[in-house]
């Protein structure tokens, strides 16, 4: 008898994908595909240095507000001004340290709540880039290099990350204002 069309056909498919590669079409690996990963993975390296340079630069208005701040509320002291209603007596230090933690405050929120999560967005998607392209480009990895080597041992003990450090930075200037 004659043999199943059937089966002849899906022998001659067999044989016939033996000469063929296939690969998702996102993940070819052609020269271009690779420049314009590069490329996308460049920028946001430079997203990630943008974001880090502002978050040191508000450490660093925070440090010099702190500053001038105690340099304030020693001259006060020093002077002995007071604010008095009534009965009560309240020296200008105490209100100038009172402002002093909100503004140490304020910094703390733009600091954490609203520049590193800007930048943690974009350490996120530098990962999502290296990870996917890392076994065709092994050196596209500096955005995991960095988030592994950041935390750090305290008292070679406790392992200090990111939030820790926010706690650390600003609770040592507030508990000088406090």
């Amino acid at each position: 008898g004659r043999p199943d069309s059937g089966i002849v056909r899906r022998l001659l498919l067999a044989q016939m994908i033996e000469y063929f590669s296939f690969s998702p079409f996102n993940q070819r690996l052609n020269p271009q595909n690779v420049m314009n990963v590069v490329k996308i993975w460049e920028k946001v390296i430079d997203v990630q240095q943008h974001f880090n340079d502002i978050e040191l630069r508000i450490r660093n208005f925070a440090i010099t507000t702190f500053t001038f701040i105690i340099g304030g509320i020693g001259y006060l002291e020093k002077e002995k001004l007071v604010l008095q209603f009534n009965n009560i007596i309240i020296p200008y230090s105490t209100i100038l340290a009172l402002l002093g933690i909100i503004i140490v405050s304020a910094f703390l929120y733009m600091d954490k709540y609203w520049y590193h999560r800007l930048l943690q967005g974009a350490v996120n998607q530098g990962r999502k880039i290296e990870q996917k392209w890392y076994r065709y480009i092994p050196e596209m990895s500096l955005s995991e290099s960095i988030k592994n080597s950041s935390p750090h041992r305290f008292l070679w003990h406790w392992k200090i990350h990111s939030e820790q450090k926010f706690r650390i930075f600003y609770g040592l200037l507030l508990a000088v204002l406090f």
